[in-house]
C-alpha cells in the first residue's frame, strides 16, 4: 500500500503566526511526522498508510519554507528555536498532546529540541538519521571525517549560489542524489522525484537552505540548554549514511536516558525510503509498546 492508494485529508493550520500545510490519514492516537531536507510531507508516503493501518492518526506536515506551507523571508525566520515553536504550537492547535513525533534529518533535529524544550507535549519520539545536537558536536570534535561529510553545510552559507546550483537543469543535483545515494534502487521512482521537484517549484529553495544558515549563525538554538531528552526515544539509523557517521549514536544515554538505537545495515540516509517495511515495523512496535 502506498500514499497514492489511500484516502487522506489535506488542510492548513495556523501555528506560531504562519500557515502550515498538513496531510493526514487514519484515526486513533496521533503521530506527527516531520520531514527533512530536501523533502516535504511526501517523504512519509510509505509511513502514512502503515501507521494508519496500525490504528494511528498519521499527520505529515510541510515545515515552514516547504511546498504549500508559508515561506517567510530572511534567515532569522528559520532559526531552530522558531522551527521548534512552529511544531509546539501546531501540537497545541491540534489539541491532542502529548503526541508521538517522528523526525527525519532536519525534522529529527527539530524533534530532538522539541522533546528537550517541551517534554509535556511529547509522549514518544522516533528519530531517523538525525544526530542529537550535543552528540554531533562531540563527533565533530573527535572525528575529522565528519567535517568532510558535513562540507555541504559550508557551501549552503553562501548567498544565492546554492539556490542556483540546486535549481539548475531542473534540480539535477537533487535528482542525482535520490538516484545514487539510497541502497535500494527503488527508493525513489522517477514519478516520485517529479513530486519533489514540483514541491520546490512551489516554494523555492531559499527557505530550506535558510535552516542551515540560521543554524550556523545562531548555534545556541541547537546547542543551548536543555539538551537532555527524558521521553522514550527510538533512533532508527541507516548505516550507509554518507552525511553523518553512525558513531554519533555512541553513548547516547548521556543525553537521552531512555533511548534505543536500531541500525538498518542495508539503508542509507534515506532510511524510510530504503526499507519502509522495517521502518514501519519499528515505529509501530515502539509506539504500541505500553511498557515504555
Amino acid at each position: 500500500m502506498n500514499c497514492e492508494q489511500i484516502q487522506y485529508t489535506e488542510r492548513f493550520v495556523t501555528a506560531n503566526g504562519i500557515r502550515l500545510h498538513l496531510v493526514e490519514t487514519g484515526t486513533g492516537e496521533p503521530v506527527l511526522l516531520l520531514h527533512g531536507f530536501p523533502e516535504f510531507w511526501y517523504s512519509w508516503r510509505n509511513q502514512l498508510p502503515g501507521l494508519a493501518s496500525a490504528g494511528f492518526r498519521a499527520i505529515a506536515v510541510d515545515l515552514r519554507g516547504y511546498n504549500k506551507s508559508d515561506v517567510p523571508r530572511g534567515i532569522a525566520s528559520y532559526r531552530t528555536n522558531t522551527l521548534v515553536a512552529d511544531v509546539a504550537d501546531l501540537i497545541a492547535s491540534l489539541n491532542c498532546g502529548p503526541i508521538r513525533v517522528v523526525g527525519h534529518d532536519w525534522g529529527g533535529l527539530i524533534a530532538w529540541r522539541l522533546a528537550a524544550m517541551h517534554p509535556s507535549l511529547v509522549r514518544k519520539i522516533a528519530i531517523l538519521n538525525a544526530p542529537h545536537a550535543a552528540a554531533f558536536r562531540r563527533e565533530l570534535a573527535r572525528n575529522w571525517r565528519q567535517w568532510i561529510k558535513s562540507h555541504y553545510v559550508l557551501l549552503f552559507q553562501l548567498p544565492w549560489l546554492p539556490e542556483r546550483l540546486i535549481a539548475a537543469s531542473d534540480f539535477a543535483v537533487l535528482e542525482r542524489g535520490w538516484k545514487t545515494q539510497p541502497v535500494n534502487p527503488m527508493a525513489f521512482s522517477n514519478d516520485q522525484i517529479g513530486e519533489y521537484k514540483q514541491a520546490f517549484r512551489v516554494s523555492g529553495t531559499s527557505g530550506p537552505l535558510n535552516y542551515y544558515r540560521a543554524a550556523f549563525w545562531h548555534p545556541h538554538d541547537l546547542l543551548g540548554q536543555p539538551q537532555k531528552v527524558f521521553v522514550p526515544t527510538i533512533v532508527i539509523w541507516g548505516a550507509q549514511d554518507p552525511f553523518i557517521s553512525e558513531s554519533v549514536n555512541d553513548h547516547l544515554s548521556k543525553w537521552v536516558p531512555d533511548a534505543i538505537v536500531k541500525v538498518i545495515s542495508e539503508a542509507s540516509h534515506w532510511v524510510q525510503n530504503d526499507d519502509p517495511e522495517q521502518v514501519n515495523e519499528l515505529l509501530i512496535n515502539f509506539f504500541h509498546d505500553h511498557s515504555r
